[in-house]
């Protein structure tokens, strides 16, 4: 349901005339489809929603440093890692943000029926997957943090997409909505 919901918000952001409810109802019908056709296809859209994704998390990172190097954002090199008036109250926000995003990881571990060895190769799994995700988290936040210093948003639930129109346009915002749909659809099959 986390899924949907954030992706209703960043919709409803984009286009303020049409109610969440809507787009949750959609995000639950298409998702549900998927999965009842056969696993595989699931399995099969997720692995090209997942490659989408990543396109989409390259470009924003890529566009996030150049928009650093070219326009003066305030920010310094080393700033993500040292900000001066952070309370105790935010890192404690940032911590439980952080460990929210891992929570799931141990999902693969429902695959294990269908996998070889499974006690070999579902920790593995879980570890390589959780590894590969921080490794991206901590990429991501750092070129955002270069590219758009600060937590001041017109709409604090689409922060990211406002970003995404700051360091490249409207275009490029357009595809990076794109790439959070897609992404919203390949938590809600995964999940």
């Amino acid at each position: 349901m986390v899924a949907w919901l954030i992706g209703a918000a960043y919709l409803s952001a984009q286009f303020p005339g049409i109610p969440r409810a809507v787009w949750i109802i959609a995000f639950i019908l298409i998702t549900t489809f998927l999965n009842v056709i056969v696993i595989r296809v699931a399995a099969r859209a997720n692995f090209l929603l997942m490659v989408l994704q990543l396109l989409v998390l390259g470009i924003f990172v890529a566009l996030c440093l150049a928009y650093f190097f070219r326009e003066d954002t305030g920010a310094r090199l080393w700033s993500p890692f040292f900000i001066e008036n952070t309370t105790a109250a935010a890192i404690a926000a940032g911590a439980a943000l952080a460990a929210y995003s891992f929570i799931g990881f141990d999902a693969v571990t429902t695959l294990s029926e269908e996998t070889r060895n499974p006690r070999r190769t579902i920790p593995r799994a879980v570890l390589i997957t959780a590894l590969f995700c921080r490794a991206l988290f901590i990429v991501a936040a750092y070129a955002t943090q270069l590219g758009h210093p600060g937590a001041s948003f017109e709409n604090a639930d689409s922060a990211a997409f406002e970003i995404a129109g700051t360091i490249g346009g409207n275009l490029f915002a357009s595809f990076f909505l794109a790439g959070l749909i897609v992404a919203q659809f390949a938590a809600g099959l995964a999940i």
